[in-house]
């Protein structure tokens, strides 16, 4: 299974049959059901699953967790007051919105900081409970002197001492918090994380941890995790916005070409010993913080994106006007706009892909301006058992964490019209349109929606220069996806040769092989496709 998790990061890829929601989740068939420490708990416990909505997603241990909670009566709650939320994009009216508003919308729930910042530092009690329990994990997931059983039972008796009798303090102080006030932010990478740890255990596992597929989990996690999830959007399940995106507090500011940059410094909430190299906690917040600091140089990216969708269709004001009210551009005029827009773009993606390329860095660098710390550098053997493991999840029809929950190369393929029919492409946007929020879904249907797609205007353009430019920008997006796979080989490739990660996935490496194929070739050959589909949107240049 672990196999198909990272399978899962490089391309958004799950051949599961059972992707959907689901009402709750089982311990029956957790492999570690019946260890002797395991059974003595569970015959002193009345184990009880709760009757929830699928879009809530909080089975509990109800008589062990919360022995003098009514939980139906605290689920109905906020099951109510989430029934006001808008109904899905697929079913709600969806006219033509400019861009550039889908775009200040998303900003605007982020406190216009992109990524959304957030600020567990001033959590108020009791939600601050939660971010010291987070803070004492990597502690125990790096020691070997816990099971998975005891983490979880360690977890469990924390929660119960000091969470349990504040739950209807701590959703009153949930429903207080908004997003992009930093606290919600914080709050939902924190249970994020809680609930990432209490799936895996300490650190690195063995495979009977890998093949649960079903698990209960604590309430005191669940419901206000699923009630911040529902509020913008996402699954009931850790993704990559609620555990990566979200995770960040520090930050400096960068100058490249000319340009103010955000600059996160660090990670908030880990899985390993920050200070303990032997154990891969470098690589981990290299991981992370490369994904995160790629969605922050990628801010200028969604903005010159917006601009030229919207320069394409005759609409260039900032602020929002009806199409017949914007003075109308000669041909040379407006293709030259969209020249120097594209060019602008295309610098913009080179900067965000080289800080994925960063990722590999083995010294410090410094390239456009663009520093790179060797401590983030992603070590191969550490990286399947200490970075890419504990963002799994695949509980009950659930994904993992995926790159194709992020914004970037989904707003590249919408701007260009990448679209494709490989089986990789079309779980890579399933997998987008159910991982994100809200907003960030919005974003792109307005680019996908827009009256005229770019690809159209070039191709009935009789400019040389505009189909060269436009072939230069898919040249980029191409040439990032070759360098996507050659990354992706070497870590899937460490990862599978890697004694710990085959510990770990043991014969369910198998799981992800077809007609024959290992885990490092079919994601070859998944990558090979995409790439071929983004080639062939290069157009005929000359008139």
């Amino acid at each position: 299974m672990l196999a198909k998790i990272f399978f899962n990061l490089f391309t958004g890829y799950d051949d599961s049959e059972n992707n959907k929601f689901v009402n709750n989740v089982s311990i029956s068939k957790c492999p570690f059901a019946n260890t002797p420490s395991y059974r003595a708990k569970r015959n002193s416990t009345d184990y009880h699953k709760q009757n929830t909505s699928s879009l809530e997603y909080t089975p509990c241990f109800t008589s062990y967790i919360f022995p003098n909670a009514n939980l139906s009566l605290l689920n109905a709650k906020f099951k109510e007051s989430s029934s006001t939320l808008p109904p899905p994009s697929s079913t709600r009216p969806t006219p033509y919105t400019y861009p550039r508003d889908s775009l200040n919308n998303l900003f605007k729930n982020s406190n216009n900081s992109w990524p959304p910042k957030s600020s567990p530092s001033t959590v108020p009690y009791p939600l601050s409970l939660y971010i010291q329990l987070c803070d004492e994990i990597p502690s125990r997931m790096s020691s070997d002197a816990y099971t998975h059983v005891e983490f979880m039972a360690w977890m469990i008796e924390y929660l119960s001492k000091n969470i349990l009798h504040l739950m209807t303090d701590i959703m009153s102080k949930i429903e207080t918090l908004q997003p992009g006030d930093g606290h919600y932010e914080a709050m939902l990478s924190c249970l994020s994380v809680c609930l990432l740890s209490y799936r895996w255990g300490p650190l690195p596992n063995g495979s009977s941890t890998a093949c649960v597929s079903s698990l209960q989990l604590p309430s005191e996690l669940t419901i206000p995790f699923t009630r911040l999830t529902s509020r913008i959007g996402l699954p009931p399940c850790p993704t990559l916005y609620s555990t990566i995106l979200c995770n960040w507090s520090e930050s400096t500011t960068l100058n490249i070409d000319g340009e103010d940059i955000t600059w996160p410094l660090d990670t908030r909430f880990t899985f390993s010993m920050r200070d303990d190299s032997d154990i891969g906690s470098t690589t981990e917040r290299g991981f992370y913080l490369s994904v995160i600091r790629m969605e922050s140089m990628a801010k200028r990216l969604y903005e010159r994106a917006a601009t030229l969708v919207e320069l394409v269709n005759g609409y260039e004001e900032t602020q929002s006007k009806s199409m017949s009210d914007t003075t109308k551009d000669s041909v040379e005029t407006k293709d030259q706009k969209i020249i120097e827009a594209m060019i602008r773009l295309r610098h913009s993606a080179t900067h965000v892909f080289r800080v994925f390329y960063s990722m590999t860095a083995k010294k410090t660098q410094s390239s456009h301006g663009c520093p790179f710390a060797a401590p983030f550098a992603m070590s191969v053997s550490a990286w399947s058992t200490h970075a890419q493991t504990p963002t799994g999840w695949e509980l009950s029809g659930f994904k993992g964490i995926s790159g194709s929950q992020a914004l970037i190369i989904p707003v590249l393929d919408t701007v260009l019209s990448c679209v494709g029919t490989s089986p990789a492409y079309l779980d890579a946007i399933d997998s987008y349109e159910h991982y994100t929020t809200q907003a960030m879904r919005d974003f792109v249907n307005s680019i996908k929606n827009v009256p005229i797609s770019l690809r159209e205007y070039v191709i009935k353009s009789k400019s040389v220069t505009l189909k060269r430019e436009y072939n230069q920008l898919v040249s980029s997006l191409a040439l990032f996806r070759m360098g996507h796979r050659a990354i992706g080989r070497k870590y899937l490739g460490g990862g599978e040769s890697n004694v710990e990660a085959e510990k770990t996935a043991g014969e369910l490496v198998n799981k992800l092989r077809k007609d024959g194929e290992g885990t490092v070739d079919t994601f070859s050959r998944a990558m090979t496709e995409r790439i071929l589909e983004t080639k062939k949107l290069l157009v005929e240049e000359m008139p």
